[in-house]
């Protein structure tokens, strides 16, 4: 038979683990490494967040593992990824940060390039960020709303010297 003190210990052994268990899976993180880790080194980058999906074609084939600055103290962010496929990925592939949604959620969207010589284990990729449906949209707005400020300001001017004329016009009783 177990004594109390044994299985008390047992118990908080056991909570102990399950605890640590939970945290680390509440924040993504995998015991057993499954697949390759790659990275990509981008100027920023655009709320990526850790765990979200990298992707090829629209399928998940990874997620994002870990973001940090890059430790030449430069400001660039290296994003290391996890990649869990046997789909042949050359080292000439770019991983772009792009919208998933018309929310704003981001993901890592791999586009496969050319070549023979396939990405291992720790491997750079080149990088990119997409533009933003909110950029897209200024971008083609911006030229609208300069041209408006410039006739309201015509219209402005207008006004001032018809306002002028007009008051000079009117004989005044004072």
């Amino acid at each position: 038979m177990l004594s109390r003190e044994l299985k008390a210990g047992l118990v908080v052994l056991a909570a102990a683990l399950v605890l640590y268990f939970g945290i680390s899976y509440l924040k993504n993180s995998r015991l057993f490494k499954e697949g390759i880790t790659i990275y990509s080194v981008y100027d920023r980058v655009e709320g990526i967040m850790g765990s979200q999906p990298v992707t090829i074609n629209g399928l998940a084939v990874g997620r994002i593992e870990n973001i940090y600055f890059h430790p030449d103290q430069s400001g660039r962010v290296v994003v290391a990824m996890t990649i869990n496929t046997e789909y042949p990925i050359p080292v000439t592939t770019l991983a772009q940060i792009k919208s998933s949604d018309l929310l704003g959620a981001k993901e890592i969207a791999l586009q496969i390039g050319n070549g023979s010589v396939l990405v291992e284990d720790g491997d750079t990729l080149r990088s990119a960020i997409e533009e933003s449906l909110g950029d897209a949209i200024n971008k083609e707005v911006l030229p609208v709303k300069v041209k408006t400020e410039k006739l309201i300001a015509s219209l402005d001017t207008a006004i001032q010297i018809l306002t002028g004329f007009l008051q000079g016009g009117v004989e005044r009783d004072f």
